[in-house]
């Protein structure tokens, strides 16, 4: 697969870089094929700490959820998601400095999901091609293949991805035999069970499900398609094809692809055959990839002998957001009274008079000059918002159509309408009411988890990247500011540190999407040489991450790829590099890299940014933690 090289990543490169400082041509210097291999120490280190006793992994993962949900107190200490709260900010290791280092979803999941590596070395830059998509992402030598590689680990991982895999999923194209093309039914190398949402907006209907797995080898497979397939012959006639398919049913497609059966009963019960489409019933895509997730731990094929690693990627609370309708009957009054704009934090609305929407020049001279050249931004999302609403939240908050005018706004909209910014708190609200419902769902599947798995597995929290609810007059991701690039996450479960008394909170800086990948890698038996460092026999580095074991176990040690080279012992992160690449589209976020960098006894937390338009941001974190 060839890559095309956008105008604006040569000088992202060179400008981290130079961001980086002397260690950073170290850091992006391509060395091997796979990237480069992080900073490491000169020996003297201390021992390397022991893998937890579990050997099952879970990831649970949403999408677009600010840091500061995680343990937001809506009313004396009635978390947003209490379950959560329970399992992992009491329970567990929670890292409160954790970035992603892309902070757009496809470039966060291509970095997650390649095994630890920036974006400038896996090529996946943005959501969209040319310079982004799943189309650029090379899985040969992907996370889920490595967890199943022997030379490096004592046994293959059972490895299941459930929900969202990375945006345009759909163009990924699969060739059979005869060289016809499917779109839409590529399953990645090394996925035993691939369970899939194609992009769709609704998550109440009309979704696409692609189900497959690479059960006999390496080698991508065709998935199945519902509810396409259940509906399907040759000759454009429409049969019942999940018991009378032409050339074998729809169960025997799905058994030959490694579905286990109870999971196949699950979808047939989901997906039953329907030859007019108007008249199915949908359920809850969130609810639905919650029950995949409960029947796959109740149908594991061989639990005693073969070690899990499963990814759950809920839409959740990306929005328009869409709530069940079992919750819009019972919804939260905590939730519902949640107001942003008056929270203490700041930087809501800044640059604007909320009263009247006027620009307030003044507030934004110290911003670059996109952010200046879009001074409506603010409003028309407000006028956008209560468009979506409308058209999602509906009667009972079933969704509407929302075709045309209904779901662009882009449209005109009475000035009058600007100034009801309070539409914005309707779509916070929503969000934080998809999380309670995902909350339920994590601690139902931890539940499922440790009866059929026993007291034997680790649990991960995160999201994908954060998103701007209105900070800097801003509400994209994408952005060097903190709501945007800081996520929500945690660790819990056999052999992870915990103290109840005293829950473990880590205020060091780690990069989420490079070091969760290298954490899992050393739980599944990598070395930290092998994860950090060429192998001499296949000339590839494993990670740009490093892995958090020594922090979460015993708690004594970070990595050695954490230090300098110089000191004595092991430190942790002491800058992180951010990046975002314009993607290509007109009136787009520029190109920017970024260091956040730790406090010492002389400097303050503090952040540097420069733009493809040759402008550069400071920032002093502690007297301004929202830049």
């Amino acid at each position: 697969m060839s890559r095309i090289a956008p105008a604006s990543r040569p000088f992202l490169i060179a400008c981290s870089i130079v961001l980086v400082g002397a260690a950073g041509w170290r850091l992006l210097a391509p060395r091997t094929a796979q990237g480069p291999a992080p900073v490491s120490a000169d020996g003297g280190g201390p021992p390397e700490p022991q893998t937890p006793l579990s050997r099952n992994i879970i990831v649970f993962e949403t999408d677009d959820q600010r840091w500061d949900s995680i343990d937001l107190d809506l009313d004396d200490e009635d978390w947003v998601m209490p379950n959560v709260y329970d399992i992992f900010i009491e329970g567990g290791v929670h890292f409160r400095n954790a970035f992603v280092t892309n902070p757009t979803c496809c470039p966060s999941r291509a970095s997650q999901l390649s095994g630890g590596f920036y974006s400038h070395n896996t090529g996946v830059l943005t959501n969209t091609w040319p310079n982004g998509s799943a189309v650029r992402f090379e899985d040969d030598n992907a996370l889920a293949v490595r967890m199943k590689d022997t030379y490096y680990i004592d046994e293959a991982y059972y490895t299941v991805l459930i929900g969202k895999y990375m945006n345009g999923y759909e163009d990924l194209t699969y060739k059979d035999s005869n060289i016809n093309v499917k779109k839409g039914r590529y399953i990645p190398r090394g996925w035993d069970l691939f369970m899939v949402v194609h992009d769709s907006k609704d998550w109440d209907r009309g979704y696409e499900l692609t189900v497959g797995g690479n059960p006999d080898g390496p080698n991508p497979k065709k998935g199945v398609i519902l509810p396409k397939d259940t509906c399907k012959d040759d000759n454009g006639n429409c049969i019942d094809n999940w018991n009378s398919g032409l050339g074998g049913t729809l169960r025997a497609d799905l058994q030959a692809l490694g579905v286990p059966d109870g999971v196949i009963d699950l979808l047939e019960d989901e997906f039953p055959f329907e030859s007019n489409e108007s008249l199915r019933d949908w359920t809850y895509l969130p609810e639905l990839e919650k029950l995949l997730a409960v029947r796959v731990l109740e149908n594991l094929p061989d639990p005693e002998n073969q070690p899990l690693f499963m990814m759950l990627t809920m839409a959740p609370p990306h929005g328009p957001t869409q709530l069940s309708a079992e919750y819009c009957g019972n919804e939260d009054p905590r939730i519902e009274a949640f107001e942003y704009d008056d929270d203490p934090r700041g930087g809501y609305g800044e640059g604007y008079d909320l009263s009247n929407m006027e620009v307030l020049w003044e507030d934004i001279a110290d911003k670059p000059s996109w952010m200046q050249g879009n001074p409506d931004a603010f409003a028309k999302q407000v006028a956008c918002e209560k468009s979506l609403l409308h058209c999602y939240r509906g009667e009972g908050c079933d969704t509407q159509d929302c075709s045309g005018d209904g779901g662009t706004c882009d449209r005109e909209e009475d000035p009058e309408d600007y100034r009801n910014y309070r539409a914005l708190q309707r779509a916070f609200s929503d969000e934080l009411a998809s999380l309670r419902i995902i909350d339920t769902f994590i601690a139902e599947i931890k539940t499922t988890a440790d009866t059929e798995l026993g007291d034997n597995t680790v649990f991960f929290f995160t999201s994908d990247h954060g998103t701007m609810w209105g900070e800097h007059g801003e509400f994209q991701k994408g952005a060097p500011y903190e709501e945007a690039i800081r996520v929500p996450f945690a660790v819990a479960g056999t052999g992870i540190r915990s103290n109840a008394n005293d829950p473990i909170k880590v205020d060091d800086m780690i990069a989420f999407d490079l070091d969760m990948p290298a954490t899992i890698l050393q739980i599944a038996g990598y070395t930290r040489d092998e994860i950090s460092d060429p192998d001499l026999n296949d000339g590839l580095i494993h990670s740009d991450g490093c892995s958090l074991l020594g922090i979460l176990g015993s708690g004594a040690t970070w990595g050695d790829c954490y230090t300098d080279g110089q000191s004595e012992r092991p430190w942790p992160r002491e800058k992180v590099l951010v990046q975002s690449f314009r993607n290509l589209a007109p009136n787009s976020t520029p190109s920017w890299a970024g260091l956040r960098l730790k406090a010492d006894g002389q400097l303050p937390l503090r952040k540097h940014v420069i733009t493809d338009t040759h402008e550069h941001e400071f920032y002093d974190l502690t007297g301004d933690p929202e830049a």
